[in-house]
């Protein structure tokens, strides 16, 4: 079976009129990645980084900056 898993920085700051103003480093992000691959049975094959704009209208989930509509999620 083929999965894939997104992970996307997340929000650690609100600015002053609802928007992000600060994400999670990238650092961050591999460390919450790694921990994941530590914790299932999926054998992980290939492993991506996707730079992607900072700011997507209207993709927005309120926990990450930009969401990818098309993606597969776990």
């Amino acid at each position: 079976m083929v999965q894939c898993k997104d992970f996307a920085p997340r929000i650690t700051e609100w600015g002053l009129f609802g928007g992000a103003s600060n994400y999670e480093s990238f650092s961050e992000v591999v460390s919450a990645v790694n921990q994941w691959i530590e914790s299932t049975t999926i054998q992980v094959i290939n492993v991506e980084t996707v730079v992607l704009p900072d700011w997507v209208g209207g993709t927005s989930n309120g926990d990450y900056g930009v969401t990818v509509s098309n993606s597969c999620h776990q």
